[in-house]
């Protein structure tokens, strides 16, 4: 049962994370796809559309990053809530802990693995990026 401290963090789980890890290999094969085009393809008008599907899965990337970080402090405020609140009944408190501190340790496990993966699609296909994209 979850006190009522915790109902506002309920939806930083596991699950989400392992949804938002999920996204981020999409963004890893369309960055893949797309600068395959933008290197083999002659042609400008093909070019251009493979460089904004480029630009889009940048932006979902770095977006999933930031929802992979918000689901990491929201699963620590979701265990901080359950240790809080069960502080007075030791009894009882040690198993709800345990199952609250490790689905928190498998989302920050799960959020560091996204966001490392993102930092490294970030770096290796920067240089696909347009001149003007990259000033910004």
């Amino acid at each position: 049962m979850n006190s009522p401290s915790q109902y506002g963090t309920e939806w930083a789980e596991p699950l989400l994370a392992v949804v938002l890890l999920a996204v981020l290999g999409l963004c890893w094969w369309q960055f893949q796809t797309w600068a395959d085009v933008t290197e083999t393809t002659s042609d400008d008008e093909q070019a251009f559309d493979a460089l904004d599907h480029i630009h889009r899965a940048r932006q979902i990337t770095i977006w999933t990053q930031a929802a992979l970080g918000l689901t990491a402090l929201g699963s620590l405020a979701f265990f901080a809530g359950g240790v809080l609140s069960t502080t007075g009944f030791p009894q009882v408190a040690w198993s709800h802990d345990f199952y609250g501190g490790a689905s928190t340790l498998a989302v920050i496990v799960l959020a560091g693995v996204g966001l490392l993966v993102g930092k490294g699609l970030g770096q290796r296909y920067a240089p696909v990026v347009p001149d003007e994209e990259a000033a910004e």
